[in-house]
């Protein structure tokens, strides 16, 4: 079934790619996102970068087209589903370009994009769960003052909980648990999931820090009663959740 789903996306990926350069009318951005698109998930990862990236390079060379938000959060998208470790620096060079384009401004996906691809590669580059972090903690910052009318949602947050549950850094499940503290305490209509405590659960099971599973036992404490109380509706305790924690009273002898 995979397999099926691969050459569906590939197929359809070619054959739109195809009516693309057979169009006899000028191209325009709508044309061009589509397409882009479509390779990004296309599931073909390395060539759908590189074809992507010679879409944008058309548009960048056309005399009356300039690359929009679209565009350019479906090239970061491409990036990340690409799973290609230079993913960071790229949707970093075309994140940074957009923060100041008039043309193509960053939004929430353009920012989220950044964060997914930071998550993906931090087991692997030390630094990077706190370059996520250091993201989301800006983006926060710049909604209070102002300076942006977007407040990080869900999938930023678990973002960073997830660079942190990948990281080797020695304080890093201990910084996804305060990631989660400040999505359990934020004032924006925020609210943490499933994934959010388990992510948390999985990083201190690992943790070689004292208390590490005495706070685990105590978030599933907090995550059971909020779940009762409908704080969390949707952050109910599963399988995963217990596991994680009696694996980590296990390894600690707590």
């Amino acid at each position: 079934k995979a397999w099926t789903r691969a050459k569906r996306g590939r197929e359809s990926a070619e054959h739109a790619d195809r009516i693309l350069e057979e169009m006899q009318v000028p191209k325009d951005l709508i044309t061009y996102s589509t397409v882009i698109s479509a390779w990004s998930s296309s599931g073909m990862r390395s060539h759908a970068v590189a074809r992507a990236e010679e879409l944008l390079r058309n548009i960048e060379e056309a005399p009356n087209l300039e690359p929009n938000t679209v565009v350019l959060n479906s090239i970061m998208s491409t990036w990340v589903k690409s799973k290609n470790p230079a993913a960071v620096n790229r949707t970093a060079e075309l994140l940074e370009y957009m923060q100041s384009s008039k043309h193509a401004p960053a939004d929430l996906i353009s920012y989220n994009t950044h964060l997914h691809a930071l998550s993906q590669h931090a087991g692997k580059k030390l630094g990077y769960a706190q370059r996520a972090h250091n993201l989301l903690l800006s983006l926060d910052e710049k909604f209070r003052l102002g300076e942006i009318d977007f407040f990080p949602n869900l999938f930023s947050f678990n973002c960073v909980i997830d660079a942190y549950a990948r990281s080797q850094d020695d304080d890093a499940a201990w910084n996804a648990g305060k990631v989660l503290r400040s999505l359990i305490e934020n004032k924006n209509g925020v609210q943490p999931d499933t994934y959010s405590f388990n992510q948390v659960f999985s990083a201190l099971s690992r943790c070689n820090r004292p208390g590490s599973s005495r706070l685990a036992e105590q978030l599933l404490d907090y995550m059971e009663d909020a779940y009762k109380l409908k704080l969390h509706r949707n952050a109910k305790a599963d399988v995963v959740s217990y596991t994680s924690v009696i694996i980590g009273l296990a390894r600690s002898g707590e």
